[in-house]
């Protein structure tokens, strides 16, 4: 499906009386005594963009603030017209002031100063951080500042280079908005002590739509269109978000919901994969994710289905599926007679939902010869057993296939799919995600069950799969070690000591001496 939708009217900050943007540089500067030079809400205490990124990016952001913010539409009050100093916040853990505090006549002289020299580098603004509070500042206001401070600390370090171990620590501390990574953030030691930032959770059913909603798309139970965007935000593509009571009672019990058992709303799509998919399906393809075992490939497809609020099909294939557990076969009944039954894949390629066929590549060729029409350019599905009857492809229904790759030794019975089928796929590989974002996926995972992991913990787990993971690709073990084993045995901790966390999530069912390949790594790095 193209996209062909008119933009709907946008809401954002733009458009707030209290905003200060380019055309308003001027006024911040004089007014606000300030030198951000990006965009500003001086009611909020909040930037709102970059003051070199793009204009696309900082649009964007502009409109992911407006969406849940309480006071969109008021002005500033007079009482903060002008303000002597426009104070912007950036989020900060609490840092306790220390005993015996010798307080400064300066910011320049605190601790918890940053240079605006240093900010530049890290975050690509000329203005000055007091790390104590997260307040940006003017640096020719420090002493003002400082005046009305009572919790600044005298900094007794005069080293450069110690005075840069210190900078390191305080901006390690310090997490930028999620919707301004894009505008500003590119420094390594920002936040690095600190949780992956969260992105505004909205929930798919509040999603305020993209597109204008037409009484075509809401006849087929559309009720708002949603933007999807590639990395640099350059380039957007739309899919639909449905109305769950669009369906009845057992389609909307397929539907995942924010809470289930398997946490829709946890999943991190570290890769942009929504983007990718959404573009695949758009041009009328069918992607295919590729990956070893406990990646997420079958798990994006659920998070697909939960942000479009459409039912999901997981049709997990195996060496001994047969194709009439698939297509369909034909029934008897005195009352009926004889009539033919559609089988999972048919019934599911006829209505709207989000179809994910798992392990295709184990199948028997006769699998493959069946599905191969719903991959070209046709998308119909022709029944032989059912006298070459046609299913045609709902224009809302989203077909995608998740597989082991054949040529792992590990994945035993997968096949290399032939040339015929794999010229009719769009192929994704999916990587591990970088260990920031897998802590978090643990972490939120362990949330759930009431387990509240450490971050020595973590830090202990992930050691140890990078030696596991080592192991892997050596052929030292016979198994992966994905995230899914990694949730297994993180889940396990809260329960178990660490050498049976891990027997429980994979080494009791190796052969003995793999097994204690893997528990000498495990008691390498707890002991």
């Amino acid at each position: 499906m193209t996209e062909t939708k008119e933009p709907a009217e946008v809401k954002s900050c733009a458009n707030c009386p209290s905003f200060l943007g380019s055309s308003e540089l001027t006024k911040q500067a004089s007014n606000y005594n300030t030198i951000l030079k990006a965009p500003t809400c001086p009611l909020k205490g909040k930037l709102l963009g970059g003051p070199t990124a793009p204009a696309h990016v900082n649009e964007k952001i502009q409109e992911a603030v407006a969406r849940t913010c309480s006071s969109y539409g008021k002005p500033v009050p007079k009482s903060q017209q002008p303000a002597s100093t426009l104070a912007v916040s950036l989020p900060m853990p609490q840092i306790g002031a220390p005993e015996g505090n010798i307080h400064p006549g300066n910011c320049r002289t605190c601790r918890y100063f940053v240079s605006a020299k240093v900010m530049q580098e890290e975050i690509g603004i000329t203005v000055a951080l007091c790390a104590r509070n997260g307040t940006l500042m003017s640096e020719q206001n420090s002493t003002k500042i400082a005046r009305n401070c009572s919790v600044g600390q005298a900094n007794v370090i005069a080293d450069e280079d110690a005075l840069q171990r210190q900078y390191e620590e305080l901006l390690a501390d310090v997490m930028i908005l999620p919707e301004l990574r894009a505008a500003i953030s590119k420094g390594k030691r920002i936040g690095k002590n600190l949780p992956e930032p969260e992105d505004p959770f909205i929930e798919p059913d509040d999603w305020p739509t993209d597109a204008d909603v037409t009484e075509e798309d809401k006849a087929h139970g559309i009720k708002a269109w949603r933007k999807y965007y590639n990395d640099d935000e350059t380039k957007s593509v739309m899919l639909p978000v449905f109305d769950v009571n669009f369906f009845d009672e057992d389609e909307r019990a397929k539907i995942p919901m924010t809470g289930d058992q398997n946490h829709p709303e946890l999943y991190k799509d570290h890769q942009n994969l929504a983007f990718k998919a959404a573009v695949i399906w758009n041009l009328n393809e069918t992607p295919a994710l590729h990956g070893v075992a406990g990646t997420g490939k079958t798990e994006f497809y659920r998070y697909m289905a939960w942000k479009m609020r459409l039912p999901f099909e997981r049709v997990s294939i195996t060496a001994s599926t047969e194709l009439d557990d698939l297509a369909g076969k034909t029934h008897y009944t005195p009352e009926k007679g004889t009539f033919f039954e559609q089988g999972r894949i048919p019934r599911a390629w006829a209505k709207p939902c989000v179809q994910v066929l798992d392990e295709p590549n184990v199948g028997s060729p006769a699998v493959w010869q069946f599905i191969r029409p719903m991959t070209d350019n046709a998308k119909q599905l022709v029944l032989d057993m059912d006298e070459g009857s046609v299913v045609d492809r709902h224009p809302y229904s989203y077909l995608g296939l998740a597989m082991n790759p054949a040529w792992d030794f590990r994945n035993v019975g997968a096949e290399v799919i032939s040339d015929a089928d794999g010229s009719r796929l769009m192929h994704i590989f999916v990587e591990f995600p970088d260990k920031k974002i897998e802590r978090e996926i643990i972490r939120k995972r362990c949330e759930q069950d009431g387990f509240k992991i450490s971050p020595d913990q973590l830090t202990k787990m992930m050691d140890i799969a990078e030696e596991l993971r080592s192991l892997s690709k050596d052929g030292a073990i016979p198994i992966t070690w994905g995230i899914r084993q990694q949730i297994k045995a993180a889940r396990a901790l809260a329960w178990f000591s660490w050498p049976e966390a891990y027997r429980l999530a994979a080494a009791d069912y190796l052969e003995p001496e793999a097994q204690q390949t893997i528990l000498d790594k495990v008691n390498l790095k707890t002991e």
